[in-house]
């Protein structure tokens, strides 16, 4: 994958890092991963994952003013009930997809991503609607942060300085550090 830090314009930005981790990162190229809408015309022949956007909402800006867009994210997870101890297998896939999601794995610069919220593994919904198929899902709630901050970063300030009637404002020589010599402390 590659280790650069994205920083989020839009929030399929965040699902193609998803698609990318979960096969450069964690099982490999012998799975199969496309967007869940893509379920209705494939045939589930091996170890299949899903990743599903669902119920965008508002939420509360970041420090940076950025606005929040939440979403609640699933991964499904589905093999043919024909593969060897094909129960098994999605159970351990869904263990490994958990923890990564857990660690928040995705490549992104994180004052635009908060940590996932509500992790939990389920029964995916797909195994009563597709015959012969195996199915859990892994879901949890995520806030994005997307585009530019809104809200500048304060000025740094070296120390403070002081001057009597300086004749030019905006002359740092004008100017002298202040010393407090009778401080708590000093």
């Amino acid at each position: 994958m590659n280790s650069e830090i994205l920083q989020l314009e839009f929030p399929s930005q965040l699902y193609e890092r998803i698609e990318a981790s979960l096969i450069q990162q964690l099982l490999g190229n012998d799975i199969v991963v496309k967007n869940y809408d893509e379920y209705r015309t494939m045939t589930i022949e091996a170890l299949t994952l899903l990743i599903e956007f669902r119920y965008g909402r508002a939420g509360n800006r970041n420090e940076r003013g950025q606005y929040c867009h939440g979403f609640h994210i699933r991964i499904h997870c589905l093999l043919p009930r024909s593969a060897e101890r094909a129960f098994l297998q999605v159970l351990d896939s869904i263990a490994v997809i958990e923890r990564f999601i857990d660690r928040n794995c995705w490549g992104v610069d994180i004052r635009q991503i908060d940590m996932p919220e509500f992790l939990r593994t389920e029964p995916s919904e797909l195994q009563y609607q597709l015959e012969q198929v195996i199915g859990r899902a892994v879901s949890w709630r995520q806030n994005l942060y997307l585009g530019e901050p809104l809200i500048q970063p304060d000025e740094a300030r070296g120390g403070i300085a002081w001057a009597v009637n300086p004749e030019h404002l905006d002359d740092a020589d004008e100017y002298q550090p202040l010393e407090v010599k009778y401080a708590s402390g000093n």
